[in-house]
């Protein structure tokens, strides 16, 4: 994924994009596949990035203030959470 692509993503995911940049986004990832497979795997980086504390501060705090507001978007962070501990778990 291009470097600017992820970047506007990480943005949209922050909520740090004016409306109207937030809604072509949506109806980009409605309608076409490769945006919205962009977007999930942004999330998914975005949801690990802040478990391994690889976000700057105020990217962290954008997340909780904004990304964590969502019910589903905390059970997916705590999912991640218990898989990465799962995985640093030994048999």
């Amino acid at each position: 994924m291009k470097p600017l692509i992820r970047h506007v993503l990480i943005q949209y995911l922050l909520g740090e994009l004016p409306l109207a940049e937030r809604e072509r986004i949506e109806r980009a990832y409605f309608v076409n596949q490769e945006v919205w497979e962009a977007l999930a795997e942004t999330e998914n980086d975005l949801i690990e990035s802040y478990l391994y504390g690889r976000l700057s501060q105020r990217e962290r705090e954008q997340f909780e203030n904004y990304f964590l507001v969502s019910r589903q978007k905390r059970w997916r962070v705590a999912l991640v959470e218990v898989l990465k501990e799962f995985a640093r778990t030994p048999e």
